[in-house]
């Protein structure tokens, strides 16, 4: 990564990493509707509706 040096085998992977580089009011657009809080990926917001709530 460009942007903070860590290292990724797959071009896929450091593309789907680049996103949490960004700007944080754009880049948390998947919000968990119990709890509020923003994801940047859709399948880290399903784990976590499914971990804690």
């Amino acid at each position: 990564c460009p942007s903070c040096a860590r290292p990724f085998s797959r071009a896929e992977h450091l593309d789907r990493h680049l996103t949490t580089h960004l700007p944080s009011n754009s880049s948390k657009s998947f919000i968990c509707s119990s709890c509020g809080k923003g994801f940047t990926r859709k399948d880290v917001l399903t784990r976590h509706v499914r971990a804690v709530h």
